[in-house]
């Protein structure tokens, strides 16, 4: 379960050289299902569906070395009410009848993560 699939599954693709099974996307269902807004993060997300302010002051900070414990705190609150999130964009992925188009552009995905692996930055499908 990824808020942000297309991004995580290549990094784990990149560097952990494995893929990933029985993928979810909120990012995704958000896209298809509330097509009338551009508030698509998580941090929207949360807002919208769960009325929690959360904090991302430590999104850009160094992710590279050991991490730090606000780092951890950060990383551990991001992902913490996907469940809730996913649950509620299901329902309106089902009210708009939109479900399958969500599940077909799963099936995509890890297409779309080798393309950009492979450094496609254009969208293919373009004229």
């Amino acid at each position: 379960m990824f808020h942000f699939a297309r991004s995580d599954l290549s990094f784990i693709k990149h560097y952990l050289k494995t893929d990933v099974e029985n993928i979810q996307c909120s990012k995704l269902k958000s896209r298809i299902g509330r097509t009338f807004t551009d508030k698509h993060g998580l941090k929207d997300l949360i807002k919208e569906f769960l009325d929690i302010d959360i904090s991302k002051q430590k999104q850009n900070s160094d992710f590279g070395g050991k991490l730090s414990s606000s780092q951890l705190k950060y990383c551990a609150n991001d992902v913490i009410y996907l469940h809730r999130i996913h649950e509620e964009l299901d329902k309106i992925l089902i009210r708009e009848n939109r479900m399958k188009l969500y599940n077909d552009c799963l099936k995509f995905i890890k297409t779309r993560v080798d393309l950009d692996l492979a450094d496609f930055k254009d969208d293919i499908w373009s004229h």
